[in-house]
């Protein structure tokens, strides 16, 4: 028998749609009409896999007030058990500018492996209804604090001749085992 052009070109075509319904539709299974049960016998126990060991969630929030005239305050804010390491996974920070001060910095520091200082940059969100300029601030970071260690945060104002401020600090991570 001899195709034309046109017969092989319709049987190809056929074809091509037809993969395509077979590969575009899965084919699925249906569920069993009635229960199934897997019994091992003690001898034979289904073998489980503990997949690391479960987060120990440390979150600490401090206020740091600063009155008229300071321009420099550090607070503890974590203090690492023995035997653990704190990995530090964010810190945060709300603060309130009084009268005169413009500008804060504000370091979380640690003394894991050598002293850490991580900067946290604010960001003014504008005055607050006669409670001074208030600036928010996040900072995502991986740093660590290793057992006895104390993690505190410095806060420097740019102005001892200011009204003060007040700053609410958090560090957030979890405890590793050592």
């Amino acid at each position: 028998m001899i195709m034309t052009r046109n017969s092989r070109f319709g049987i190809a075509a056929v074809s091509a749609t037809f993969v395509a319904l077979v590969i575009a539709v899965p084919l699925r299974a249906a569920p069993p009409d009635k229960e199934v049960k897997v019994i091992n016998t003690p001898a034979e126990p289904v073998p489980v896999v503990v997949q690391g060991t479960p987060l120990q969630p440390v979150q600490r929030t401090e206020l740091v007030i600063f009155a008229a005239g300071d321009s420099i305050k550090t607070q503890t804010l974590y203090s690492v058990p023995a035997g653990k390491r704190l990995v530090i996974e964010e810190a945060s920070v709300r603060a309130q500018l009084f009268t005169g001060v413009s500008q804060a910095m504000v370091f979380l520091r640690s003394n894991g492996g050598g002293l850490g200082a991580h900067y946290v940059p604010l960001q003014s969100v504008g005055p607050v209804d006669g409670m001074g300029t208030v600036l928010v601030g996040t900072e995502l970071l991986r740093g660590y604090a290793d057992a006895g260690t104390i993690v505190d945060v410095s806060v420097t104002l740019n102005t001892a001749s200011g009204s003060g401020g007040r700053f609410e600090v958090t560090v957030t991570g979890h405890l590793v085992d050592l």
